[in-house]
């Protein structure tokens, strides 16, 4: 696993280490990326992805 392919799997973890909610992944997506959404305490949609 190259260090690229495992960012979003990372911000996953950390976010729910701070009991921040997770709306959509990690995934991989056949776009090769993988990706993940998540919301700021304002309600503003965060698109974290990393490319495979």
């Amino acid at each position: 696993m190259t260090v690229r392919r495992i960012v979003a799997n990372i911000a996953a973890e950390d976010l729910k280490a701070a009991s921040l909610a997770i709306g959509y992944g990690p995934a991989a997506e056949p776009s090769g990326v993988r990706r993940l959404f998540m919301r700021d305490p304002f309600g503003r949609l965060i698109n974290i992805l990393s490319h495979e």
